[in-house]
């Protein structure tokens, strides 16, 4: 049993608030109970779609270049320009961790051509003369993505929650998602000029490769080298621009 408290002198000031026993906190409230949700329906519908079109370019670039992107800050700036172009047909404001959620559902299927073989290994195998059907890739997908789940639940709390190493790629997708919902106008003016560049380089390649062909696919350098033309060193400039972007990155 505690001991009863001692009484003060008459002429001893008065407690100071400081000295007084805190106050009880409040219970919180029904609307701080409620966390907000991040897995929504829309955030991982528009980030699946977005990952069919990222897949496919990976596809298509690795195919061209034996280089592929994640996608994820593509993926960031692709669903906050959908859902700010489209703001109407929410009944409410898409938040940045559903913007999350849509990158990391797109990133996980822009990546997977990369971990199926389908951008080198699985084409180099139809090279000579071993065909698979798109029912057997496709299992052989979703396999990959099943035992892919499973190890990344075993090593999440070892690596990120104890090691706390740190993820470049994720943290940089982060910066934008952040920056972007405190900037918000420039935001979507950049990510609104993201989608004219792919409007303009889609434009250039169907002129270069389809019908009409108006842009040539490159142009030689004149000249001879050693008595070898550059023409036959293929020394010039390609029309291209997915080399110019890959480039870039």
């Amino acid at each position: 049993m505690a001991a009863p408290p001692l009484p003060l002198p008459a002429d001893a000031p008065p407690p100071s608030p400081a000295d007084r026993a805190p106050a009880a906190a409040p219970e919180p409230t029904r609307t701080e109970l409620v966390r907000v949700r991040e897995a929504t329906p829309r955030a991982i519908l528009v980030g699946c779609g977005i990952g069919v079109v990222l897949a496919a370019g990976n596809v298509y670039t690795g195919l061209k270049t034996a280089f592929i992107d994640g996608g994820s800050i593509t993926a960031a700036l692709l669903g906050f320009t959908f859902f700010t172009t489209f703001r109407n047909l929410a009944r409410k404001p898409y938040s940045a961790l559903e913007n999350n959620v849509t990158q990391t559902t797109a990133a996980s299927a822009a990546i997977m051509a990369f971990v199926l073989g389908v951008y080198g290994p699985i084409p180099a195998l139809g090279l000579m003369g071993h065909q698979y059907p798109g029912w057997a890739i496709g299992l052989w997908g979703i396999a990959l993505g099943l035992i892919g789940i499973l190890i990344g639940a075993v090593l999440r709390r070892k690596l990120v929650i104890a090691e706390e190493l740190p993820f470049p790629t994720g943290a940089a997708t982060a910066e934008v998602i952040e920056t972007m919902y405190v900037g918000h106008e420039t935001a979507l003016r950049r990510a609104r000029l993201l989608l004219l560049s792919a409007l303009l380089a889609a434009g250039v390649t169907w002129f270069r490769d389809g019908r009409p062909s108006v842009i040539p696919g490159g142009t030689m350098l004149p000249g001879t080298i050693a008595g070898v033309s550059a023409a036959t060193l293929t020394l010039g400039i390609n029309w291209s621009p997915l080399m110019a972007s890959t480039g870039m990155f």
